[in-house]
Parts: C-alpha cells; sequence; structure tokens
C-alpha cells in the first residue's frame, strides 16, 4: 500500500481517529489506527476501543493519490507525533511486511505495526434514513448537558446522555443524582420512529469535535445495542448504556410557588464571589451557599467557611412570593449558567427541601437539588 496526502488532511483525519483510540489497552491492537487506502474512495481511518468507534474519511478531491491500494496497521500516537512534526506538504506513506514508512521533505521514518487481519472487524450501519439533527442543535444539546453526567464509571446509566427521539422533538437530558440539565430541540425524523438511548457522554462529545463548518446535520441511526451518528467525513458509532435512566420529569419542579428572575452574568458573578473562600475544598458539600430571596430586595448570598470566614454578596434580583433562604452547590449552578444564552434568567423553588430550577427559556432547564442548611 502506498499514498501521498497533504499533511494538514492527513492530521486532521488522524487526530479525530486517535479521540477514540486508547492509550493503554488490553490489547496492542487498540493503540493503533486502522488505514485503507482506495484509489476509488479515498483513505479511511478507523479507530476503536469495542465502545466507542470512529471513522473518518479523506477523498481524493483533498490532494489525495493513491499508488497503491491496500489496508496498513499503525500505532496511532506514534504517527501523530510524526506528523505533528512535519512542515506542510505533501506526505508519503507506504506499508510492506509490518512496517509503516513516512517520508516528508523533513526526513523519514519506519514505524513497526501490526497485523490490519487482527484489528476487530466494526461493521457501521447505514445512517441515510436515520434522524437528521442540524449541526448546530446537536453541539448545543451536548454542550447543556454531558457535564450534568456522572463522571464515576461505576454510575451506569448516569455514564451518558438520554436521547429522546418522537416525532421531530428530541430531548436530550443528562444527570448525576444531584444534578439534571434537559435540552428540548427540533429535529427531522423521515420515518417518524420513536428511539430512546442512553448514549456515552465520551461518543457525544467525539462526534462534536469532528464536526466541519460544511457539516449541516448529523444523522443519528438507532439499534437495540447501538447508535451510529454520521457527519460529512465521519462516523461515530458507539455500544449505547445499559440501564433504566430515572424518570427524570418527576425530578422537575413544576408550578412552583417562588420565582427569580436575575441577569445570568451578575449571577454567576455573585456565586464565584461568594466561593472564593471554598478554594482547595472539595466534594459536593464544599461550594454550599445560602440564597436568601425577599421580595423587593436584591439576593443575598452568603458562605461560611469553619476557620476561614465567610462571604456575603448582593444580586439584583425580581421577586415573587414568600421569602426563603435555601442552599444549592454554587458549583453546579455556576456550570449551569456557563452554557445558558439569554441574558436573563429565571429560578424557580418551592421550599428549602425542594430542588431548584434554573432556565434560561423553554429549550434549555437546569435541576439542582438542594444542601440541607444548618
Amino acid at each position: 500500500m502506498k499514498f501521498t496526502c497533504p499533511r494538514a488532511a492527513l492530521v486532521e483525519a488522524l487526530q479525530a481517529v486517535s479521540g477514540v483510540v486508547p492509550t493503554r489497552g488490553i490489547k496492542e491492537v487498540f493503540e493503533s489506527v486502522r488505514v485503507e487506502a482506495s484509489r476509488k474512495d479515498g483513505l479511511t481511518l478507523l479507530g476503536t476501543d469495542l465502545e466507542v468507534s470512529l471513522r473518518f474519511t479523506v477523498p481524493p478531491a483533498d490532494g489525495l493519490e493513491v499508488a497503491e491500494d491496500g489496508v496498513l496497521l499503525a500505532p496511532a500516537r506514534r504517527l501523530a507525533a510524526i506528523l505533528h512534526e512535519l512542515p506542510d506538504g505533501p506526505v508519503s506513506v507506504a506499508w510492506s511486511k509490518g512496517v509503516c514508512s513516512v517520508k516528508a521533505s523533513a526526513g523519514s521514518w519506519r514505524v513497526t505495526g501490526g497485523d490490519p487481519a487482527d484489528f476487530p472487524a466494526i461493521e457501521i450501519p447505514e445512517t441515510a434514513g436515520g434522524v437528521q439533527v442540524e449541526s448546530g442543535v446537536l453541539k448545543d444539546l451536548v454542550a447543556r448537558t454531558s457535564f450534568a453526567a456522572a463522571k464515576e464509571k461505576m454510575r451506569y446509566a448516569l455514564n451518558g446522555v438520554l436521547l429522546l427521539v418522537k416525532g421531530d422533538d428530541l430531548q436530550g437530558v443528562a444527570t448525576d443524582g444531584r444534578r439534571l440539565s434537559l435540552v428540548q430541540a427540533k429535529c427531522r425524523n423521515p420515518g417518524k420512529k420513536s428511539s430512546r438511548a442512553i448514549v456515552p457522554t465520551r461518543a457525544l462529545t467525539q462526534l462534536v469535535r469532528v464536526l466541519r463548518e460544511e457539516d449541516a446535520e448529523v444523522r443519528l441511526a438507532f439499534s437495540e445495542s447501538q447508535v451510529a451518528a454520521a457527519t460529512g467525513r465521519a462516523v461515530v458509532l458507539a455500544r449505547l448504556v445499559e440501564g433504566a435512566f430515572p424518570n427524570f420529569e418527576e425530578v422537575i419542579p413544576v408550578n412552583c410557588e417562588r420565582k427569580a428572575t436575575l441577569s445570568r452574568d451578575d449571577l454567576a458573578a455573585g456565586l464565584r464571589r461568594a466561593s472564593v473562600l471554598f478554594a482547595a475544598r472539595e466534594g459536593p458539600a464544599g461550594s454550599s451557599v445560602r440564597l436568601k430571596f425577599e421580595e423587593g430586595r436584591d439576593l443575598v448570598v452568603s458562605a461560611t467557611v469553619a476557620d476561614v470566614g465567610e462571604a456575603v454578596v448582593s444580586i439584583p434580583c425580581r421577586y415573587q412570593g414568600k421569602g426563603e433562604e435555601v442552599g444549592y452547590n454554587a458549583g453546579f449552578l455556576v456550570e449551569a449558567l456557563g452554557v445558558c444564552t439569554q441574558g436573563e434568567v429565571s429560578f424557580e423553588f418551592n421550599n428549602r427541601q425542594s430542588p431548584g430550577r434554573l432556565s434560561d427559556g423553554e429549550k434549555f432547564t437546569h435541576v439542582v437539588m438542594p444542601v440541607t442548611l444548618e
């Protein structure tokens, strides 16, 4: 196998695939990238850890010249390191007897690879008839939900984003048990088939990373155990997260008796100012603040840390309801405010024992569980 390709195109493809290649695997073969060269179809790069797979294509139109069709298997990180140090220009790659040769104006390298036959067979399903989502809509959904998913690997069903498709309505939901993010969006669903799937957060993050400016939409195809997401150049295939996702609708407070309207930036700044006392403190209780609401008065955010001190910050606020003092994790609220897009946000709750609901409109809702005040 032998081909010549502009460095920029090869780097883009390899960076995309390397996102799913583990640095250390049970088998060395998983640390490699499979590259197939074809005069007709161009280059096809494939990486996988068997949970998430990514295929990226470089077409002949990108300046690719394939002199000899074939398949190679090379260490992804080592190949990326070589390309990283090269100047822009054509790069020639050849494969013979288990050795990958790389040549450019700056020098030449020979890297020992594996047997392409040892690479796991990854069957990429057809996505042409799947759900169609505008790329900007999908980026927004991932950004507004993924941060709320559980980070601990043993949380199973909470280690992903729940995607719900019903007609042309799309919902994305993520929770770690202490907070929850919900995004409402629109899609095009030619088959009008309803789908419910928990997609690994990492798969959605990788999908967003490989989106190009010309990718107007993403096509999603769901099966019982997998989801395939296709863009113009890439296909991300992920094994769905097993387990039962919590009934998130029961957690979202409705018809709240107390509601505040605030500037997004003012609230975020006030929470950060009150949280400066929590530096170097970890854990969900490590940044708990008190929010004191009263009609006709500013919101007062306060924090007290034993042996450190106290912070009191006032934030302009329009509030309706009986006065109340409630406790929430400031870090959770600041993260949620960071993905709000409107200048004003609303914060609603019923009492100091109830969850708080932060929203910047009908499309985004963030729920945070209360913290006990002592």
